[in-house]
């Protein structure tokens, strides 16, 4: 990668963290309902449509993207590695995927605090939770095979 991509690169993450840190702090001063995407994109000093290219909602710019799964450790995963044991596999899994995040510890207790005052995002954060489970019980299926022991009846469903 080129230095000038990276730089760039560092740049949509840097500007991606601030609006949703400005984003969360409006929501806990006014609440979710509170305030408007165009008073957020004022907040952080962007377009409205710069701030619509970064999160496509406002409950995207409070929450965030929803975390991906790195795809060499997914591609290492399918494999039966990095160890072979599947539970041991799935930590290292998401290890990776937290890991490919660096998470400021100021902005995760101001995201913990948003999220625990409002029953609407703690839904929107569960939903999120069981669509990345969903993925990674797909992956787990198909590197154990559809008739391993994890593919039984009810096993995977709530």
């Amino acid at each position: 990668m080129s230095q000038s991509a990276t730089t760039r690169a560092a740049k949509r993450v840097a500007t991606s963290r601030r609006i949703m840190r400005a984003a969360n702090q409006l929501t806990l001063s006014a609440g979710y309902d509170g305030w408007t995407m165009d008073e957020l994109a004022e907040a952080v000093d962007v377009s409205r449509r710069t701030l619509f290219n970064y999160y496509p909602a406002k409950i995207d710019a409070v929450l965030g993207p929803i975390p991906d799964l790195p795809q060499p450790a997914l591609d290492v995963f399918r494999a039966q590695g990095p160890t072979g044991v599947l539970i041991e596999d799935c930590r290292v899994l998401a290890r990776a995927m937290l890991d490919s995040e660096q998470y400021d510890p100021q902005e995760l207790h101001l995201h913990r605090e948003v999220i625990s005052r409002s029953p609407r995002l703690l839904v929107e954060v569960l939903n999120r939770f069981e669509q990345v489970t969903a993925a990674l019980v797909e992956h787990i299926l198909e590197r154990e095979g559809p008739s391993s022991a994890y593919a039984g009846p009810g096993c995977w469903s709530a």
